[in-house]
Formats: structure tokens, C-alpha cells, sequence
């Protein structure tokens, strides 16, 4: 039975109908300590880096209180980031659900995560061992910020508007102590270094919140139940600004332990007295939107929407310092120009490590930048990152030999952003990103190459929203929702060609060299069902226009054979087709093979030894046919799961393993020979798969904006091999069959 059968699992308890709930609300919970709550089959695929973060809020960042180390959100992963030394060192990933908030325990040994989407989890990660060690469900939609209290006892997860809940959770003993429900959205948490209460600011109100002490019998059971326990809150008398939205609230340490900060969209911070609840003093910081507040001791730190960040005394509230929108969002923001400047969601969050000095600033528009701020008055930049701000709709990976003859990957992805990444991968020894390069896909703005480590990227962002993209040694094509195909230089990044001949959105592209004529061509299919070839040598001049399908093109995949040229084409409408053609006569394909399956087609994969090919399916299945006859070989699942559908598939170059990314948020490695499934892990929504160069890793690039490195361990690419050298005797003389059996029907057809 899996781990997520909660009938047979020793660890979960439920409660009955809650009396504020209008129905049944199950709260369950997990402890990974118990042996049968661990999944059958050993995780063999594990992440070696992620590359950019979720933000869906100013919870996703967190700062360890002593090593400096600064744990944020990517996907449903969490990874861990050194802010001194500038690299990533651990990462945890357990659930399914992708990851929306975060907060690092009083010591730092803890992290405690809230979940997004449907049923999402409370988890309380071991930071030292690098694992999950409890899983607490209550909430029935996303939780929107979660927290330690400082003695470490109880954590208070709070839901989002639709979900509209508050819990108490004794996570020691994976125990609900309390609950409450509320009306106007919540959207910032502190509790006070007391652990005697916590206050909440959201949408007109500032209140705090007393949770009652734990009651235990002698045999160690709470007294506490959830009919009799209600969380019980007092409201901030407020005065002129009651009717303001707060956006963050920070509690005072040490000296300034007996005040409450907060901040609102009109430009106050306020301090309160947290004995009172009123307001003792208010400053204005001009007509900005602030967004995130951090206090440590005297030292009071403010950010605004604007990417403004203020250092304040927390005392008398006066600015000592600013960071101008420049340094913090880009000389884009700053100048209203482009996607950044009109966005007006844009929001800046910081998290402050008081032991070295380092504040960690990060905007929505996917920068994260590090700062030393030992003297308020001469800033420090340490590190500057840029990702993606949008999701990833298109990526390719290329082998290349670097300068130094050093070999390395490439990988280019387009996204939501309107922006072009080449992002330079070495998965030798170590995995690392060397290097990157952005683009916008406005044709007038210029292309910056920069270090990874530290770059700025300052351009407007404009152009239509890309939807796939195709690399070769010298060019990168894309395409975009408005039906424009443009292919850049891959030398220097300059525009080649851009021609407009889908009347609606681009869906795939797919570039071919001869390896008879060493000529390139460009194919691309679109939701208007066409498909067109272009000369990439020439400008992008149209060859020809092909209509085989009556659904919207997911798949172009073209390989040779002794001269001739291969097109295999799949459609939402369940059919693939094979077409031939001599490459003497391109751009003329003939019909060869059609077929149609049970349900359309995601994705597709080649074969090459075996001459097979590998369809991923809506329905979740793997089915395998033969290039010779076009025929049916065998069928296996991609997943244990029945309701999930293939959106993504990657061979590796031996031939021998599958991956599978499914559409529940899994990826699976699977036996080709005979289907068996070797190993599933929790992944992202994934919209490109790739294996690396020695098949030691793969990446996948997802709908959220990040992009995954795994590693792949010897023992889940060592299973498969068992079979790969009759394999090979097998495949080695039904080469021939293809093109003598695909030709003999094509030149029929051709001379009709």
C-alpha cells in the first residue's frame, strides 16, 4: 500500500466535523519515522541544482539565524543557499505540492514550508539531515505564511483567502491545538519573542493572536480538542489608519522587544506597543506601497514595491539610509520602460542576517541580490542573479566544446518574460552554471553576456510570449503565439531572419542538418495545423507548406537514412504521420505511414539502434512502434498513477533508460526494452526534458519559471543495461529495412 494511503498508516489521526466549519474537515498528519510510511522503491534520482525560485509571496524567503544560510522556494523544492561563499548547498523536496511559504526555526535546525493548490501539507524539515520529518494536513486550499513560535513548541499556519483558516499545531507531537477562522485576507505573520502571542496584518486589520498553553495528561496526550480550543484575538486599536492594508509585520528583539512594527500600502510604518496594541509612533516614507519589513534590534529595514529599500532606526523611525529602484530592480524598472516597469505587481521582499551583516533582497521580477551592510552608509553588493520571471514554455539543450576544448552544455529556454536565456552547463565532475546570456525579444534592443555570479541585465522587455524554441551549432529559432518564426545567429545573437506564415500560434519547431549537403533547414507546426519548411541558409525562405493533420500540431522530429529524409509529425487530433523524402528532392515529403492512436500525442522520442518510436500519450501510456512497417511494438504506463497524462519524454544515447514526466507533478525512469518502471520522484510542472552529455544527469525546465539538474545514480542506469548488447545485434542489420520498405511505398506514392 503507498505511503499516501492514509487508511493503513499508524501515524495519521483524524478529527471530527470542526464547530466553525460549515463541513467535515479532515486533519491529518505524517511521521516519516515510521517504516511503512517510506515508498517502495528507493529515490534514485536526486537534485544536483536548481536554477530560479517561486514567489507567489514575501514568505518564500528565509535567512538561517546563525550561518547566514538563506533557504527559499523553487518549485516544490527548497533549496538552500550559502549567502557568504555564493553557492547552493542542499536541497529538499518531498511533496508534490509546489511550496509558498517558508521559515526557518529559533535555532535554525527546522524549516517549516506551507503547500499551494488543493489539500496542501504543513512540513517540518530537518536541516541537517536534509529530510521531511512531519506532514500535517488541515488545510483545504493554499497557506499563505506558516511560523516557529521562538520556543519552538507550536507552529500557526495561516490559509489563504479561499481557504480562510488559522492553526495551532503542537508539531512535536503532530497535534492540532487550535484553529479560528477569519474573514479578510491575512498576509504576514511574526511572533513574539515571547511565544506568549503573534500578530497577523492583511487587509484593514493589524490583530494578535493568543494561543492557549498545552494541556497534557500523564500518559502525554493533550487535553486540547478542537471542539473546545478556539484560538481567541484581540484587534490593534489603530485610529486614523485603521481602513489602510498592512502588508508586513515584523516583532522587536532585545531592546526593542516591547514594540510591534508594521507597514501599509500608503507609505507608514508604525510602531505599536505589544502590551496595548496601539500606536505609539508613525513615519512616513513618502507615497511608496511598502512590502516587506525586517527588525533586528535597533536595526529596522523597509522595503517598497517601488524596489526602494530603507534602513531605519527602529526607535525613533528615522531613515539612516536608501537603495534606490536601480540598484535593487534594474535600470528597466527605474526608467518605466518595458515588461518590468509597467508590471504593477511587481514587489521586493528582504530577509536580514544580523550575525554577518548580509541582507537578501529579492523582487518578483526574478532578481535576487545579496548585500553586505556592515556600515548603512557604503552598501555592498555580493551577489546579483537574475532569473526567470515567467514560466518556461520552450527549451533545448546542445552539446559544445567551450575554448579551453572543455565540453559543456548549452541550454536556451524562452518563457512568459518575453526573454531569451543561454545558459552554460558543465556536468563533468561538478554541476555548475558557468555563464549566461539574455536576450528580449524586442529585434532593436542588444544582447549583454555576463557571468552568472554577478550580472545586471538593464534592457526593456518587450515582444510577444514565446512558445517553443529549437538550437542547433549555428543558429536558434523560436517561435511565438502570434505565429512568427525568427532565427538568430548563434555566434553573435543577431537577428538572421523572421518571417510570419502561421496564422496562429506557433506550437513547435525543429531544425535539421544533411549530413549529405550539410544544409540546415527549419520546420515549425502550429495551432493552424501547418506545417512549413524554411531554408536556414537563406533567410528563412519558405520551401513548402504541408497540411496532414486536423488537430494542432505537439510534435516535428526529421532524422536521415542513406540519403533520404524522415518526417514524423503527431497532433492533438491522435494521428502521426511518417512522411519520406530524397534529399535531392526536398522540400517534396510523401505520405509513407499514417496511423492514429487512442488519444493525441504530447511527445516523441527516436530510437536509433532499435528503430523504434516512442510516443507519450494523454492517456498516460509509452507506446513504441516500428519505423519498418509503422506497426504497434509493445504499450507499458509511464506511471503507477491511472489519471495522469505523458507530457514530457527523454531517451538517453545508450538507448536504455526513459524518462517520463507526467502531468502529477512526477518524473519516471523507465526500462524501454520492456516498460518496467525503475524509480519515480516528485518533480515541477515540466516543459522540457533533457539528458546530458554522459547520461549522468538530466534537466527539466518547468511552467514556473526553474529549471532542475538531476543526477542520476549508478544504480538506476546500470538496471536497463542488461539487455543493451542484444540490443544492439538486433537493431544492426534492420537498418536497411527501413529505407527499402518506407522508399518502396513513398515511390509508389510519388509516381501516382
Amino acid at each position: 500500500m503507498g505511503r499516501m494511503d492514509v487508511a493503513s498508516a499508524s501515524s495519521i489521526l483524524r478529527f471530527g466535523k470542526d464547530s466553525k466549519s460549515a463541513r467535515k474537515r479532515k486533519i491529518l498528519f505524517r511521521s516519516y519515522s515510521d517504516a511503512d510510511a517510506r515508498p517502495n522503491f528507493s529515490m534514485t534520482m536526486r537534485l544536483k541544482m536548481v536554477l530560479g525560485m517561486t514567489y507567489p509571496a514575501g514568505n518564500c524567503i528565509s535567512v538561517h539565524p546563525e550561518s547566514g544560510t538563506c533557504a527559499y522556494t523553487a518549485s516544490n523544492a527548497v533549496v538552500l543557499f550559502d549567502t557568504i561563499n555564493a553557492r547552493q548547498i542542499g536541497y529538499m523536496k518531498e511533496s508534490k505540492k509546489p511550496l509558498g511559504t517558508i521559515r526557518f526555526s529559533e535555532d535554525g535546525r527546522y524549516i517549516v514550508t506551507g503547500g499551494s493548490g488543493h489539500m496542501p501539507p504543513v512540513c517540518v524539515w530537518d536541516v541537517a539531515h536534509r529530510m521531511c520529518i512531519a506532514m500535517m494536513y488541515g488545510h483545504e486550499f493554499g497557506i499563505k505564511c506558516v511560523s516557529f513560535s521562538p520556543k519552538m513548541d507550536i507552529i500557526v499556519s495561516i490559509g489563504n483567502i479561499y481557504d480562510g483558516f488559522i492553526y495551532i499545531w503542537a508539531w512535536p507531537h503532530r497535534e492540532k491545538l487550535a484553529v479560528n477562522r477569519f474573514a479578510e485576507e491575512i498576509l504576514d505573520v511574526a511572533f513574539h519573542s515571547s511565544s506568549s502571542f503573534f500578530v497577523t496584518c492583511g487587509i484593514h486589520h493589524i490583530k494578535f493572536w493568543y494561543p492557549q498553553p498545552v494541556e497534557r495528561d500523564r500518559t502525554g496526550k493533550t487535553r486540547n480538542t478542537i471542539e473546545s480550543t478556539v484560538l481567541y484575538g484581540r484587534p490593534a486599536v489603530l485610529g486614523n489608519i485603521k481602513m489602510s492594508n498592512f502588508l508586513g509585520v515584523a516583532c522587536g528583539t532585545d531592546r526593542t522587544s516591547n514594540f510591534v512594527y508594521i507597514i501599509n500600502s500608503t507609505g507608514y510604518v508604525g510602531l505599536l506597543s505589544s502590551g496595548m496594541r496601539d500606536i505609539i509612533r508613525l513615519k512616513s516614507l513618502g507615497k511608496k506601497q511598502l512590502s516587506s519589513i525586517s527588525v533586528k534590534d535597533e536595526t529596522l529595514i523597509v522595503a517598497a514595491k517601488d524596489g526602494n529599500v530603507f534602513f531605519c532606526n527602529a526607535l525613533s523611525l528615522e531613515v539612516i539610509s536608501c537603495l534606490p529602484p536601480k540598484a535593487v530592480h534594474g535600470e528597466a524598472f527605474s526608467n518605466n520602460s518595458g515588461l518590468l516597469g509597467t508590471n504593477s505587481r511587481m514587489n521586493t521582499y528582504i530577509c536580514y542576517d544580523q550575525v554577518h551583516k548580509i541582507l537578501s533582497v529579492f523582487s518578483t521580477g526574478g532578481k535576487l541580490t545579496i548585500w553586505n551592510v556592515q556600515d548603512p552608509h557604503n552598501i555592498v553588493k555580493m551577489l546579483y542573479i537574475y532569473n526567470h520571471c515567467g514560466g518556461i514554455t520552450g527549451s533545448d539543450l546542445l552539446p559544445l566544446k567551450s575554448k579551453s576544448n572543455k565540453k559543456r552544455e548549452v541550454l536556451v529556454t524562452v518563457a512568459t518574460d518575453a526573454t531569451i536565456r543561454l545558459w552554460g552547463l558543465d556536468v563533468t565532475k561538478t554541476i555548475c552554471c558557468d555563464g549566461v546570456t539574455i536576450m528580449s525579444t524586442d529585434l532593436a534592443s542588444p544582447v549583454d553576456e555576463i557571468d552568472y555570479s554577478l550580472y545586471n541585465s538593464d534592457e526593456s522587455i518587450q515582444g510577444d510570449l514565446l512558445t517553443a524554441c529549437k538550437m542547433c551549432e549555428d543558429f536558434i529559432a523560436t517561435g511565438d503565439n502570434q505565429g512568427n518564426v525568427v532565427a538568430y545567429n548563434m555566434s553573435d545573437l543577431q537577428v538572421v531572419a523572421s518571417v510570419k506564415q502561421h496564422i496562429r500560434a506557433v506550437s513547435c519547431v525543429e531544425i535539421f542538418t544533411s549530413e549529405v549537403t550539410n544544409h540546415k533547414y527549419l520546420l515549425s507546426g502550429g495551432r493552424d495545423r501547418k506545417i512549413f519548411m524554411y531554408d536556414l541558409n537563406d533567410k528563412l525562405k519558405v520551401l513548402s507548406s504541408t497540411l496532414l493533420h486536423s488537430g494542432t500540431i505537439t510534435v516535428l522530429k526529421v532524422f536521415e537514412r542513406e540519403g533520404r529524409i524522415f518526417l514524423v509529425s503527431c497532433g492533438l487530433d491522435r494521428s502521426m504521420v511518417l512522411s519520406v523524402s530524397n534529399i535531392h528532392l526536398l522540400p517534396t515529403f510523401s505520405v509513407c505511414y499514417n496511423r492514429c492512436l487512442s488519444s493525441s500525442i504530447m511527445d516523441c522520442v527516436i530510437h536509433e539502434r532499435d528503430n523504434t518510436l516512442g510516443f507519450g500519450t494523454v492517456s498516460g501510456d509509452i507506446s513504441v512502434f516500428s519505423m519498418n512497417t509503422f506497426d504497434p511494438v509493445r504499450v507499458f504506463r509511464s506511471s503507477n498513477n491511472i489519471n495522469i497524462r505523458v507530457d514530457k519524454i527523454a531517451l538517453d544515447s545508450r538507448s536504455n533508460l526513459l524518462l517520463a514526466a507526467c502531468s502529477d507533478r512526477t518524473i519516471s525512469a523507465i526500462n524501454y526494452t520492456d516498460g518496467k518502471i525503475l524509480s519515480i520522484t516528485s518533480s515541477h510542472n515540466v516543459s522540457g526534458l533533457f539528458f546530458s552529455i554522459n547520461n549522468r544527469c538530466f534537466i527539466s525546465t518547468s511552467t514556473d519559471g526553474c529549471i532542475f539538474v538531476w543526477g542520476l545514480s549508478n544504480r538506476t542506469t546500470a538496471k536497463p543495461l542488461m539487455k543493451s548488447s542484444s540490443l544492439e545485434l538486433r537493431s544492426f542489420g534492420s537498418r536497411k529495412n527501413l529505407s527499402s520498405s518506407c522508399m518502396s511505398k513513398a515511390s509508389s506514392l510519388m509516381h501516382v
